[in-house]
């Protein structure tokens, strides 16, 4: 009895294993395109500013001339460099947000502006002034922001999650592994 459910399990594992097999080709088949990729080309334009890292460990920077499915090429200090799409770990994008900066700035402004409303209110001045630090600190969060350029990360092939489901059979047990990484 055991016997005939090991070989009915064995049956439909290998009969399984011969509807979901993948064509076996004699030569090594093009590398598949990540769909991140694909979509990075979207995300990208000429003249952005990238820092690249490749599988081997090297970041290049500079300015983006072309991204295809097969390279991503940069204009370096010292001309073009082409990088192969299988090689690309990690792309960084140049990103210059002053927005924060002008509301850390403005929100800094107000106490100082606040104060001196109090005071040209109890001296008997109009307190119109007041909002003048509020513009400085508008226009200091921006300023530092603009000069203190950040990367954002917006591709990174380690970082998809995949999903591997494998068959698990033995004498004692029957059923599936699934691993999940991200």
């Amino acid at each position: 009895m055991r016997h005939r459910k090991a070989t009915a399990i064995l049956a439909a594992s290998l009969l399984l294993a011969f509807f979901e097999s993948r064509q076996a080709l004699a030569q090594d088949e093009a590398p598949q395109v990540d769909p991140a990729f694909v979509e990075l080309q979207n995300a990208l334009k000429v003249d952005d500013t990238l820092t690249i890292t490749s599988d081997n460990g090297n970041k290049v920077k500079g300015r983006l001339i072309e991204i295809t499915d097969e390279h991503i090429l940069l204009r370096v200090k010292n001309g073009q460099q082409s990088i192969a799409a299988p090689q690309v770990v990690k792309v960084g994008k140049r990103k210059n947000g002053v927005l924060l900066g002008a509301v850390i700035g403005g929100l800094a402004g107000v106490p100082i502006g606040l104060a001196l409303n109090s005071y040209a209110s109890n001296e008997g001045l109009d307190g119109g002034y007041a909002f003048v630090p509020v513009v400085m600190g508008l226009g200091i969060g921006i300023g530092i922001d603009a000069l203190i350029p950040s990367t954002r990360t917006v591709y990174d092939r380690k970082s998809q999650t995949r999903v591997t489901v494998s068959p698990v059979i033995d004498r004692d047990r029957l059923g599936a592994r699934v691993t999940l990484k991200f």
